[in-house]
């Protein structure tokens, strides 16, 4: 749940939000003030629309992979962060997340920053370097080569599938595979058994 305080009122709304991850927190307060000037031009959006707005977002938007939780034991989330921002995002997640040993199942297009992207990665982690299956995906080769220049460990995969089937093979109970990197990578992920 997250609790957004208006400043002038001091009024306090409690709202549970089906979208998890940290960055939800900023994102909430967009959609207060938001929700406040379409108010302020005659839109009648009463305290239940709001909160059943933001407790069914997935299924009202078909919006997916925000640090979407699909497994546990080992945990498996899926997050598909892909820029400077997204990333650090998912670094700042991360922090505050606990698990025995991090697994990161990634995958890039060509047209995307890739060795700054690569750079905010933790290099404690074992990677899992995949591409997705379309024609701007970076081959998976390059792309480990790219992770092993900035200091990353980790085998290169021809597919989502195969990349996370091997940190699924590898990973104890405890620990946490987060698949990123892409939308269409994590499009690719199979939610019904990781």
């Amino acid at each position: 749940d997250v609790t957004v305080v208006e400043k002038k009122t001091d009024v306090h709304a409690v709202y549970a939000l089906d979208l998890q991850g940290l960055y939800q927190t900023g994102n909430i307060l967009t959609v207060a003030a938001a929700i406040h000037e379409l108010r302020e031009k005659g839109w009648v959006i009463t305290e239940a629309d709001t909160r059943t707005g933001l407790s069914n977002t997935r299924k009202l938007t078909g919006l997916h992979g925000r640090w979407e939780i699909i497994h546990r034991q080992p945990v498996v989330v899926l997050d598909v962060a892909h820029n400077e921002d997204g990333m650090r995002q998912v670094a700042l997640q991360l922090e505050t997340t606990s698990f025995h040993h991090l697994h990161i199942v990634i995958g890039l297009v060509k047209d995307k920053e890739v060795k700054l992207v690569l750079s905010m990665l933790p290099v404690t982690a074992t990677y899992y370097f995949t591409r997705a299956q379309i024609p701007r995906a970076l081959p998976e080769e390059a792309l480990a080569a790219e992770g092993h220049a900035a200091g990353l460990t980790g085998e290169a995969f021809p597919s989502v599938t195969a990349a996370l089937a091997a940190a699924l093979a590898t990973a104890q109970p405890d620990d946490v595979i987060l698949v990123c990197g892409s939308v269409f990578v994590v499009g690719e992920v199979d939610r019904l058994r990781p």
